[in-house]
């Protein structure tokens, strides 16, 4: 997988728009999947996005920007009386597919920024009116113009301090420690934190080197070393302490770590 910086962002756009939405009825998508990013700016108006596999909710209010990632099982939908909105789907670069796992955007994107309008509306009407018009370099223009909106978005996530930062990830790992009987993964953590799984895998592999499952897998085969020799609990006493379906499970997680089975440890 390649990790895509901005700098080397050169976006391929599919759809940009640019529109009013005068009933609720009109401005719902619900239970949806897209095959491309999405970003969303909310001119006038409140939105709601729901992702149905991790259960987040996140509220759009105007003058923010609200980024929907390949595949995720959602729905989008105004909960004002009208609105207005901008909307492109595209690829951050013409040789991969952000989906299929070809490239990894870093910063990883935030689902909501604030952006207070301005710059960023005059940008996302630009890319709707080059996508509209038939010129020998409309597309060409339209693609300069959302990177520029990519770049913008992308100095504001990088502009988030590492105190901001540790603060979150101290958050996940007690959040993990805590219920680690329950073998909490990525989407548990997303649930919680209101942030993507894959965002989720991101802060934990560029932190801490491992994702999620791997870190309570760790931490699952430490608490039963400490079983197992400072308690004296046999292997299938332990597994059921530690919430395994079964000895064989907690002994391939164990072995996975410290690379020998509990029986020999």
């Amino acid at each position: 997988m390649k990790i895509l910086r901005p700098e080397d962002v050169s976006p391929v756009v599919k759809v940009a728009n640019y529109m009013a939405l005068d009933s609720i009825r009109q401005a719902c998508w619900p239970r949806r999947r897209i095959p491309d990013l999405e970003l969303i700016l909310s001119i006038r108006g409140e939105f709601e996005f729901i992702n149905h596999e991790t259960g987040e909710k996140a509220l759009h209010p105007p003058g923010s920007v609200l980024v929907i990632l390949p595949r995720e099982f959602h729905s989008y939908r105004m909960i004002s009386s009208k609105g207005f909105f901008s909307c492109i789907h595209c690829e951050l670069v013409p040789y991969g597919i952000f989906a299929d796992g070809d490239y990894l955007p870093e910063p990883f994107p935030r689902r909501i920024t604030m952006t207070g309008g301005g710059e960023f509306q005059d940008l996302f009407r630009r890319a709707a009116l080059a996508t509209a018009q038939t010129g020998r370099f409309s597309e060409e223009i339209r693609n300069t113009i959302v990177r520029e909106i990519w770049l913008r978005l992308a100095e504001r996530w990088l502009s988030s301090t590492s105190s901001e930062k540790n603060i979150r990830l101290n958050e996940m790992l007690n959040y993990l420690n805590i219920n680690l009987t329950a073998h909490p993964g990525r989407t548990d953590l997303a649930r919680k934190f209101h942030l993507t799984p894959q965002h989720i895998n991101l802060i934990f592999k560029k932190e801490l080197g491992i994702a999620p499952t791997g870190y309570v897998h760790r931490e699952l085969a430490r608490a039963g070393y400490r079983m197992l020799h400072e308690e004296g609990l046999s292997v299938k006493e332990t597994a059921d302490r530690l919430g395994f379906s079964s000895q064989f499970y907690f002994s391939r997680i164990f072995k996975s770590v410290f690379g020998i089975p509990p029986t020999s440890a």
